[in-house]
C-alpha cells in the first residue's frame, strides 16, 4: 500500500473498510461483530465563546472547549447471540438443548460496558486502528423483525474518558496488521 504522511498525495485517499470488535468489561478477548456496513465516530464538543465589548460591534476574541464527548454508531448485519444481546441490552445464556442455541433476557442489563476496537482493512489508502478502552453501549434503533431487505441491528456506544488519565482512546495510522497492545504515544514535532 502506497501512502504518505504529508499532503497533497492522492494515495492518501481511502475507501473505508474494517472489522469492529467488542470486549465486554472484565473479558479477556475481543469478539468480532461481523459485517458492519456503517460505523460512525461522532465527536461532540461544547465550547464557550467570549466577545469583546470594547468597540461598537462586539467581536469574538476567544473560544474554549468546555466539554468533550463522543459516540460510535454501529449498524450490525449478523444475527448472532452476542450481537442480539447488545441490540436487546440483554444477558446471553447458552442453551445446551435440545434445541441447542442461546437465550437473551431482554433489557436485563442496566449497562453494557467494555472496549471497542476498529481495525482498518481497506485496500485503498492508509489503514487506521482505533481503540476505545471505555465505552457504554445501548440499542439505538428498531430491529426489523419482518423485512424484504437485509435486516440490521443498530447500537450506539458512548465513548467515556479513562477516569485516571482522562484519555478517550487511540487512533494508530498506517497499520498493516491488528495491533493488540497500543504502543506508547510519541510526540510529533510541529
Amino acid at each position: 500500500m502506497a501512502y504518505s504522511t504529508t499532503s497533497p498525495n492522492v494515495d492518501n485517499y481511502f475507501i473505508a473498510k474494517g472489522i469492529v470488535k467488542f470486549q465486554v468489561e472484565g473479558g479477556t478477548t475481543y469478539v468480532a461483530l461481523g459485517n458492519c456496513p456503517e460505523v460512525e465516530f461522532t465527536p461532540t464538543l461544547d465550547k464557550l465563546d467570549h466577545f469583546s465589548s470594547m468597540a461598537g460591534v462586539r467581536v469574538k476574541d476567544r473560544s474554549v472547549i468546555r466539554e468533550k464527548s463522543a459516540t460510535i454508531r454501529i449498524v450490525m448485519e449478523e444475527l448472532t447471540p452476542d450481537n442480539l444481546g447488545l441490540a436487546l441490552m440483554g444477558a446471553v445464556t447458552d442453551i445446551t438443548g435440545p434445541p441447542v442455541g442461546a437465550s437473551i433476557d431482554i433489557f436485563s442489563l442496566a449497562e453494557i460496558k467494555g472496549s471497542l476496537r476498529f481495525v482498518g482493512q481497506n485496500d485503498v489508502g492508509p489503514r487506521v486502528q482505533y481503540d476505545w478502552p471505555n465505552v457504554s453501549i445501548i440499542p439505538s434503533s428498531s430491529i426489523n423483525l419482518i423485512s424484504e431487505e437485509w435486516a440490521t441491528m443498530e447500537i450506539t456506544a458512548d465513548v467515556l474518558a479513562d477516569p485516571t488519565t482522562g484519555k478517550f482512546g487511540t487512533a494508530q495510522w498506517g497499520i498493516t496488521d491488528e495491533v493488540t497492545t497500543p504502543p506508547a504515544v510519541l510526540a510529533r514535532a510541529a
